[in-house]
């Protein structure tokens, strides 16, 4: 997972099941595209979208960074905001903890330590096990004088 940060414009890439995300006026979008079987699914219409995380294939991968070429990442822009956040994350924490209770707490946690320490609280409390990044980003704009 690479973001990219300039000005106002983030440019997003990744491989593999690590995701990108957007708050922006409280609304919570992903911006990343899973590399797994399961999102494949999804994407020819298979399965819905709300079923992918619990899919027997989501954590098969079908790109992944370090595997032989040709691997093509997923490029995404986005446009930010004054106090936007971005989450970047693996899947540590989207295997273990819902789209909706991720977008809760980058929403509700002022301090952003303190929505990373809550990432990881909430996945111990859900069970998972796998390991966990989560880094977020809040843009600001500085005004030369």
């Amino acid at each position: 997972m690479l973001a990219l940060i300039r000005e106002d414009t983030a440019l997003v890439a990744n491989l593999g099941d690590s995701r990108c995300y957007h708050l922006h006026d409280r609304r919570f979008v992903s911006v990343s595209t899973d590399d797994t079987v399961a999102q494949h699914l999804v994407s020819a219409g298979e399965i819905s979208s709300l079923d992918r995380d619990g899919h027997p294939m989501s954590g098969r991968l079908t790109q992944y960074v370090g595997m032989a070429p040709p691997t093509r990442p997923h490029l995404a822009t986005v446009e930010l905001a004054p106090h936007d956040r971005l989450l970047l994350c693996t899947d540590g924490l989207t295997h273990a903890v819902s789209d909706d209770q991720i977008g809760s707490i980058l929403r509700d946690t002022a301090d952003l330590d303190a929505a990373c320490q809550s990432f990881v609280d909430a996945s111990h409390a859900a069970g998972g096990q796998d390991n966990l990044t989560a880094l977020v980003i809040e843009s600001c704009r500085q005004v030369s004088v």
